[in-house]
């Protein structure tokens, strides 16, 4: 490993569509964009709540470098004072390596026993305060995308119906959260060994609720593996699934 001297600075991501800060971070080598580059990896998808969210949006999100500064120290302030004076909504700490500015804003889901014989969850907040519970993981999961999003209130939550069963429309309604490409479950991840790119992702999670996915680099051999193995595969957005078979097309 290469040991390259310190470059401290602070850079943020925008939203094209309102013009917000959205996220703000430091980086100790902000001269080769280390931070922001790993924002947009794959390996960091689930690390972080923004990752997932940019890496399904990435034209909608831009990315700037806001200053350069000389210590550690002084980036570490500049950070804590930018977010308490952006508030960006991806960001759940006061930064400068500090506390988290409000735990409500962080959700999970967790197991809660059985009901019926079959494992039950809910989604709850970092004070393990819960919120909703239902038989069905992918649905709270989805849920809990939305709720660190800022697409939905605890209050909307604490609305619906305490036990949930969902139906199959209420799940494709949660996905659109967070999908980019219009198919239900379908991303689009960058991937370097790849002559194009990139890789079609389909993901999903088994009975056991272990995270899967199926990986191919032709989307039609997607289709036809997710068809095979009798998954829905189905549009969830027109006019992104038009837009998606479109540069399929032109490529």
């Amino acid at each position: 490993m290469v040991n390259r001297e310190h470059c401290f600075g602070i850079y943020m991501f925008t939203d094209k569509q309102t013009g917000n800060v959205v996220y703000i971070g430091m980086d100790s080598h902000i001269d080769v964009h280390e931070r922001i580059n790993a924002h947009y990896r794959p390996s960091t998808y689930d690390s972080q709540q923004f990752n997932r969210v940019l890496q399904n949006n990435p034209d909608r999100y831009e990315p700037m470098v806001y200053c350069r500064v000389d210590t550690f120290e002084d980036m570490c302030r500049l950070e804590f004072d930018l977010i308490n004076l952006y508030r960006p909504k991806f960001n759940y700490k006061h930064g400068g390596q500090g506390r988290y500015i409000n735990k409500e804003f962080e959700y999970t889901v967790v197991k809660c026993g059985l009901r019926d014989g079959k494992q039950n969850y809910s989604i709850q907040t970092m004070f393990r305060k819960p919120l909703i519970q239902s038989v069905d993981y992918n649905y709270l999961y989805d849920l809990c995308l939305r709720l660190n999003a800022g697409e939905l209130t605890p209050d909307e939550i604490k609305n619906m119906e305490r036990i949930i069963v969902p139906s199959h429309e209420s799940k494709i309604k949660a996905s659109k959260a967070t999908n980019s490409t219009g198919f239900y479950r379908v991303q689009k991840r960058t991937d370097k060994t790849c002559k194009n790119g990139f890789i079609w992702v389909y993901e999903y999670y088994d009975e056991s609720h272990k995270h899967k996915r199926i990986s191919r680099t032709d989307f039609f051999k997607l289709k036809k593996e997710v068809a095979k193995r009798k998954m829905v595969w189905q549009i969830i957005d027109l006019d992104k699934a038009i837009d998606t078979v479109r540069s399929i097309v032109a490529i």
